[in-house]
């Protein structure tokens, strides 16, 4: 008789664990926002995060994502759509919930309850960038 065994479901860190290895961060610290937008991500099961700011005054640009892509093939498609949509956030000030739209050319993804959560990063009353984060709603509702 052949037994088979099923490997439980990996369990998510806590958020003690979480913490515990940010406050510990022994990397260089241009790879610190790297490490925290992760911690972030894990913490409320987001799918990817950003952290955009601006450049060339107009423009947003990825400074940190996670989880990293290809770079031949760019960064995933929640990524570059929060570029243009980011910029509404950071003009106004302004939390924005979006859903990620379908890229062109793709007909079966399916992207319905996938949405970007993208809030304005303000510093001393000066908005400094948008953080973005991808997420799946579990419920259609």
């Amino acid at each position: 008789m052949t037994q088979h065994t099923v490997a439980a479901p990996a369990q998510r860190p806590s958020l003690a664990d979480l913490g515990q290895g940010l406050s510990q961060f022994q990397g260089p610290p241009d790879r610190f926002l790297l490490q925290l937008l992760t911690v972030q991500c894990q913490a409320v099961a987001a799918d990817g995060g950003a952290i955009l700011h601006v450049e060339q005054s107009t423009k947003l640009a990825i400074l940190a994502i996670y989880p990293g892509y290809d770079e031949e093939k760019g960064p995933p498609q929640w990524a570059r759509q929060s570029l243009d949509d980011g910029v509404d956030v950071f003009n106004n000030r302004k939390t924005k919930i979006t859903q990620v739209r379908r890229e062109s050319g793709e007909l079966y993804a399916d992207t319905r309850n996938r949405y970007l959560v993208m809030l304005p990063l303000v510093t001393s009353g000066e908005v400094r960038g948008v953080a973005v984060f991808c997420v799946t709603a579990r419920d259609e509702q």
